[in-house]
């Protein structure tokens, strides 16, 4: 049975084809791409904090790698949060690449809602406690059961994602990932609450740092991400429609050359009703026809 699943892993990704996705980025950065490509861990990010953190909102800072999507849409909203903050009125750029699929991570947004499996301050205060006091307890094995359900769910688009042996794999990440999520919102719940779940438990523990807390639930993420990678790319999608709306990162370089490549690059002025202007290589009819839908007219500058 493994062997057989092993087979079928490795034939999916040997045929594997290229597709087209697109980088939103500031306009402030055209020159640096220009010179050496997209690198995966920029100086600054749009995303290198979220003032919305809190126990029902992880935060959504960026991970390592370079995000990408197949929807124009998602990759201009992506370059519009970074020209607001930093130089909106010179606009956006967008990089437009050629990508293996197989190269490509599960965007860890797609895996924010295994967070919302359980907002219960008082269970989520009582699974803390008993990870740490009797982790086997038929209650953690319980939400661990249902936080699997959740996981099945999510990523029940994709081919193959409902192989036990493929779960039995992941265990060990999806196991840190949970205590992780728990540890994370319990870091929220009222200090009252807290003491009095370790007064009955008779636990003595300090409660879980806020900050601390946030930056172990993204390195859980990134883990269970990269854990995914053959799986969970546009080329094992069941329903190949959804590569309208996949997005997902990149942890190598995207230069003009390679299995990866960048093909194009547009420079969007923050006044829509102008014209774009394309600053490198050929723009492809997928980018033409969801420019139009999503922005505007098309009728560049060369």
């Amino acid at each position: 049975m493994q062997n057989s699943f092993s087979n079928w892993l490795n034939l999916n990704e040997a045929k594997a084809d290229k597709i087209i996705v697109y980088h939103g980025t500031s306009y402030k950065n055209l020159s640096s791409i220009l010179s050496q490509g997209l690198i995966p861990n920029p100086k600054q990010r749009a995303w290198s904090e979220d003032p919305n953190t809190g126990f029902y909102q992880a935060s959504r800072q960026s991970l390592e790698g370079i995000y990408v999507s197949t929807n124009l849409g998602t990759a201009s909203g992506a370059a519009t949060n970074a020209k607001n903050r930093e130089d909106m009125k010179n606009g956006s750029v967008i990089v437009v690449c050629e990508i293996q699929p197989k190269t490509a991570f599960l965007d860890e947004d797609d895996l924010m809602m295994l967070d919302r499996f359980n907002n219960n301050e008082y269970q989520l205060a009582d699974l803390f406690c008993l990870l740490i006091k009797d982790p086997h307890d038929e209650f953690v094995r319980l939400q661990f059961e249902k936080f699997l359900e959740s996981f099945k769910s999510i990523t029940s688009q994709y081919e193959g994602m409902d192989n036990p042996q493929l779960i039995a794999s992941l265990h060990d990440s999806l196991w840190n990932f949970f205590k992780k999520s728990i540890q994370r919102k319990v870091a929220y719940i009222e200090d009252y609450t807290f003491s009095k779940k370790l007064r009955d438990y008779k636990i003595n523990v300090e409660k879980p740092n806020a900050t601390i807390s946030e930056r172990e639930f993204l390195q859980a993420k990134d883990v269970l991400t990269k854990s995914l990678k053959k799986m969970a790319n546009p080329y094992n999608l069941k329903d190949r429609n959804e590569y309208s709306r996949f997005t997902s990162r990149i942890n190598s370089p995207i230069r003009f050359s390679g299995a990866n490549k960048i093909i194009a690059i547009v420079h969007i002025p923050f006044d829509y009703k102008e014209q774009p202007r394309v600053v490198y290589g050929h723009v492809p009819e997928d980018f033409v026809k969801q420019y139009r839908e999503a922005i505007g007219n098309w009728n560049p500058i060369n």
